[in-house]
């Protein structure tokens, strides 16, 4: 069991995002944890608030739901019905709310492999000088190690009836606030994002941290969700790379200049949407879906044919505001294959 009391100074901020699968049960809350608010004496405040607000809509009318995951309801899902108004949320400690940490609560994807590389991974960063936080739909952010109940929201969810009204717009601005405070006070130097959406990346501006350098994860190969087990790969294997030193993680310096991190090619950026050859979440369903709207006959293409149309069309997009791009020979390249023979 890692240490409540922070053995270390931490030089480096991992940001990770929660899971949708989570172990249920647990034990009721165990007073002297650490927690995130308590180590935000400025915003700590509205942290507690907006989880307040997110739980009121997993728990009453007309609630959050859920469509990209075919989620539903959230007010439905038994584990919400069962949240409890403990400590976290600036209630006292109710003995039939069910705890556990926040790295065991979670078992999706990335904490399956996580634990299947390193079996002792949590041990050892609470002995390391790189802290690790959690980015939650209820709970906003949570350290890696605090007490959480089980819950059942992405950040995707909305509003059932207004859907402007999203889980990043119920949140506002408290979350880079709290980010911006948790790295200054705590002397934080580097935050690597390492946020497996682009929903969760979404709910801050990073580029207002002050005082640290700050890495956003980008894959050559995959983006979303299907990053995650070779991210938990990386971290499991590579995690004294997170810590100062000459062996670091480093922000890209040119395209193609990749980390040669198995099981797949990683990368960092300065700034979201630096690196022109990284995958990213949602550009090819995004301009499916345009393509289909301008021209719905399009769907009567194969399935191989249509693909490729997607690509063509990502592809002029990624390049066309490039004035010294060879235009020419993208359409060559396309028209040379399947597509010729759609005419």
């Amino acid at each position: 069991m890692p240490p409540n009391n922070e053995t270390s100074a931490k030089c480096s901020l991992l940001l990770l995002s929660c899971s949708r699968d989570k172990e249920p049960g647990g034990a009721p809350f165990v007073s002297g944890r650490r927690t995130i608010t308590g180590r935000l004496p400025e915003s700590g405040a509205d942290l507690v608030k907006g989880r307040n607000r997110i739980l009121r809509h997993l728990k009453e009318p007309p609630g959050l739901y859920n469509a990209d995951q075919a989620g539903g309801s959230r007010i439905e899902r038994l584990c919400n019905q069962r949240l409890c108004l403990g400590p976290e949320f600036g209630h006292a400690v109710l003995q039939e709310a069910r705890y556990l940490p926040a790295y065991q609560r979670y078992s999706g994807r990335f904490f399956t492999r996580l634990k299947t590389d390193a079996p002792d991974f949590w041990d050892t960063v609470a002995h390391s000088p790189v802290e690790i936080v959690f980015v939650s739909g209820l709970y906003g952010l949570v350290l890696w190690d605090e007490l959480i109940q089980q819950y059942d929201c992405h950040v995707r969810d909305f509003v059932r009836d207004d859907r402007e009204r999203t889980v990043p717009v119920l949140w506002g601005h408290t979350l880079t606030r709290s980010v911006c405070e948790f790295v200054r006070t705590r002397g934080i130097r580097h935050v690597y994002d390492l946020l497996s959406e682009e929903a969760y990346q979404d709910l801050f501006e990073l580029e207002k941290v002050q005082g640290a350098k700050i890495y956003h994860r980008i894959f050559r190969d995959n983006a979303g969700p299907d990053i995650l087990p070779g991210l938990a790969a990386i971290v499991a294997r590579q995690f004294s790379r997170f810590c100062e030193g000459p062996r670091q993680f480093r922000n890209q310096k040119r395209e193609g200049d990749w980390e040669t991190a198995d099981p797949a090619a990683l990368g960092f950026e300065r700034r979201r949407g630096d690196s022109l050859d990284a995958r990213r979440e949602g550009d090819l369903g995004k301009i499916r879906d345009e393509l289909l709207a301008e021209n719905s006959d399009l769907e009567r293409l194969p399935a191989h044919v249509f693909d490729r149309l997607v690509l063509a069309e990502y592809s002029w997009r990624s390049v066309v505001d490039l004035y010294r791009f060879d235009f020419g020979a993208l359409i060559v390249s396309f028209k040379h294959d399947d597509l010729s023979n759609c005419a």
